[in-house]
């Protein structure tokens, strides 16, 4: 976010964004279990293009406050993923959880065909 407010120009950010939606759906639709090293290179770079683009959107006044609520709606939104996840697991809705990673890929497809216009 940080590097979006200071105006670093980053002009694949909107690609790498479209690329997460779809690539992190089709990760969770095949159950992929990769090194952990890998995972946390894709997630860094995804997320940066994603800090990027709000940081861009930000407003000037209030960028603390603006960049707090950020992280902390960052986190519960990581942590309602993670739980969510665990619960269809628990439940042993396996499937249901691959599915909804193939939506997500899906949509990411779509958005990804509708920038393109």
């Amino acid at each position: 976010g940080v590097l979006g407010r200071a105006g670093i120009a980053a002009p694949m950010v909107e690609p790498m964004i479209l690329a997460s939606v779809v690539l992190l759906g089709v990760a969770a639709a095949l159950a992929l279990r990769m090194p952990l090293a890998l995972g946390l290179a894709g997630i860094a770079v995804f997320g940066a293009a994603h800090g990027v683009a709000h940081g861009i959107e930000s407003p000037v006044a209030g960028f603390a406050a603006f960049g707090a609520g950020f992280v902390v709606s960052t986190l519960a939104l990581h942590l309602a993923g993670l739980a969510a996840g665990q619960a269809l697991v628990r439940m042993e809705r396996r499937g249901l959880a691959r599915g909804l990673g193939g939506l997500t890929a899906i949509v990411g497809l779509a958005l990804v065909s509708v920038s393109a216009l």
